[in-house]
């Protein structure tokens, strides 16, 4: 009788390691999340991105006090919006026929700067918006976490080959 035991008992561990593997395979398969889901989580984040949406309008409150504003030669700041997200969308007016309009500083800028970036990874998006004088939209440009990760690519790619401003500052200073 006691090997007949033994070969149950082992059938029986078998059986549980066989249901464990099976089981740990359907969760990863579902991609279930390890980490439990706590009770207030989704209503902090709901909350989160309320606070980010009055900082949000807080700023562009103060940015369109000041507008119109002129950035730089040629571009001038029109207007700053809140959007759902949230977002921020920022309105320019291509002055005087200015031309091209080189977006990779635009995506540097925003990617480079810490307060912005922080607020990406609770799927906050900026919106660059380019007028001509008449109102005409010339181009439209958004930079989220994902442009910025592109971005970050690109640029490591370019001081690799030594072709990306980092490599020939580098050289000239």
């Amino acid at each position: 009788m006691n090997k007949k035991h033994a070969f149950i008992g082992l059938a029986v561990v078998c059986l549980l390691v066989c249901a464990l593997v099976w089981a740990w395979q359907a969760r990863k398969d579902k991609k279930v999340s390890q980490v439990p889901v706590q009770a207030g989580l989704e209503e902090s984040f709901r909350d989160l991105k309320v606070e980010i949406a009055k900082r949000f309008a807080q700023a562009a409150d103060l940015l369109n006090k000041d507008a119109p504003k002129t950035l730089q030669p040629g571009i001038v700041l029109k207007r700053v919006e809140v959007g759902e997200g949230p977002s921020m969308t920022y309105h320019y007016v291509l002055e005087n026929g200015a031309a091209a309009l080189d977006t990779e500083p635009v995506v540097e800028r925003t990617c480079s700067v810490p307060e912005m970036r922080d607020y990406m990874q609770y799927g906050v998006f900026y919106t660059y918006v380019y007028e001509d004088g008449q109102g005409k939209e010339l181009l439209s440009l958004t930079v989220d976490e994902a442009a910025c990760e592109a971005h970050e690519r690109e640029k490591a790619k370019k001081d690799v080959n030594g072709t990306g401003q980092a490599g020939s500052q580098a050289s000239g200073q």
